[in-house]
């Protein structure tokens, strides 16, 4: 697999005007999520129309899945990412879940936690990883940590800020150049909690290259160089919905469990991205709009004019 650093095709900035999900939050906050989806369904089709970058990425998925792509096939993707947005709204405002949900491998996660190193949990931009934090609320009182870009546009992030106070998850901030990531990390991994990173998009890590649904691809190598160093035990997880409200969350088998020797340790990183990357696939293939990346992926388009 080949190492480089490599550019972000991707902003960490969230689609929308700050009126508009303002009028979601507002929805979701006083009359729960029932309007919020109805009034969805206009705004999806509204970006399956008009949004021509993001229509032709999902073209490219799913040609990299083998499917074709019709209008439909554009709205329901939209749709299916409205609803994970709104859903993530839902569980922070909501002081109960308003949605059912099952566990799958939570005793991996309980298992990992015994040992006092903190876990690091490795999402995707596949379902709906934010949920996370709430799904565990009720099995463990270890605090639930998310590192996310900080490069929210003012409006939106007073919003989002509001809702995440109301639940007992945190935000770890990383900026563009990733300097303050790892200090943050290892201090909550250090007082035992979890950590939530995601093993899809290169925000502004050294990256590791691996083939994904038949192309090579980017994927951010920090989660398994931080848990290689700490010891904290790397469990992979997707969060998924099942029918309107309900949540399926499935961990699995730790890709890291202990601190690595540095004579094999890049060895053994490689072996679990590409693992983690085998994961991902599987869960694709079988929930196609599942996947919430807007952009071009594989970088295929900067390849072509190149």
């Amino acid at each position: 697999m080949k190492k480089k650093h490599a550019a972000p095709q991707w902003d960490g900035r969230a689609q929308g005007s700050g009126w508009g999900n303002w009028i979601f939050f507002r929805l979701i906050e006083y009359f729960g999520v029932y309007p919020a989806y109805a009034l969805l369904v206009a705004v999806s089709f509204s970006y399956a129309l008009k949004d021509a970058a993001s229509n032709r990425a999902l073209q490219n998925y799913r040609a990299h899945l083998g499917k074709n792509t019709t209008f439909f096939h554009l709205w329901r993707h939209y749709y299916a990412f409205g609803v994970s947005l709104i859903d993530r709204l839902a569980a922070l405002l909501c002081r109960k879940l308003p949605f059912t949900y099952s566990k799958e491998g939570e005793s991996i996660i309980l298992e990992a936690l015994a040992q006092g190193n903190g876990i690091i949990l490795l999402g995707s931009h596949i379902g709906n990883w934010e949920m996370a934090g709430s799904l565990l609320a009720d099995v463990t009182d270890a605090k639930v940590n998310i590192v996310m870009l900080d490069n929210e546009r003012e409006d939106i992030e007073k919003i989002f800020s509001k809702a995440t106070q109301q639940r007992k998850v945190a935000i770890i901030a990383i900026s563009e150049e990733g300097l303050d990531m790892a200090l943050p990390i290892f201090s909550a991994l250090r007082r035992g909690e979890i950590v939530c990173m995601l093993g899809d998009r290169v925000l502004t890590q050294k990256s590791t290259e691996c083939t994904f649904l038949g192309a090579p691809a980017s994927f951010p190598a920090g989660p398994y160089e931080i848990a290689a160093a700490s010891g904290a035990p790397l469990i992979p997880f997707f969060v998924t919905k099942h029918g309107l409200k309900h949540y399926h969350l499935q961990a699995q088998p730790a890709l890291i469990s202990g601190k690595l020797a540095r004579a094999t340790r890049q060895h053994e990183i490689d072996a679990a991205i590409k693992k983690f990357v085998g994961l991902m696939e599987s869960v694709v293939r079988k929930h196609p709009c599942t996947w919430l990346n807007f952009y071009d992926y594989w970088n295929e388009e900067t390849i072509k004019q190149s």
